[in-house]
């Protein structure tokens, strides 16, 4: 689980304000995993790289919150607009008019072609 290595990563590099047990930890961790579920991975690793930064002591869920507020609506903003381009995509794409002759198209021009020469006594086709 990749929470749990990011909580874990920030756990050993900031200080805890008093020893926890491993009982203790492991309820905090379900805790966290537990919060933290609905948000995306690539939301989770950059505001655990903005902890690592910017706080001095390990954050509470209501400021990891407050941390990825801000990056989830960055990421929301391109997610939207990807999906308007799609949508806009599907709504005004046309299948391509069949611009190529088939080979009886050809054949029939050719013929055509010939058969005006041949009236008009040109070189034929």
């Amino acid at each position: 689980m990749q929470i749990n290595r990011m909580i874990t990563r920030v756990a050993n590099m900031m200080p805890s304000p008093r020893d926890i047990t491993d009982d203790e930890s492991e309820e905090r961790m379900a805790t966290f995993r537990q919060a933290l579920r609905h948000h995306a991975l690539p939301d989770l690793h950059a505001v655990f790289d903005a902890i690592l930064r910017s706080c001095r002591f390990f954050p509470t869920i209501a400021e990891i919150e407050a941390l990825i507020a801000p990056i989830r609506a960055k990421r929301m903003v391109r997610v939207n607009r990807a999906k308007s381009l799609i949508l806009k995509h599907e709504r005004e794409w046309r299948a391509p008019a069949n611009e190529f002759a088939t080979p009886e198209d050809v054949a029939a021009i050719r013929a055509s072609m010939r058969l005006a020469c041949a009236e008009t006594g040109g070189a034929h086709v």
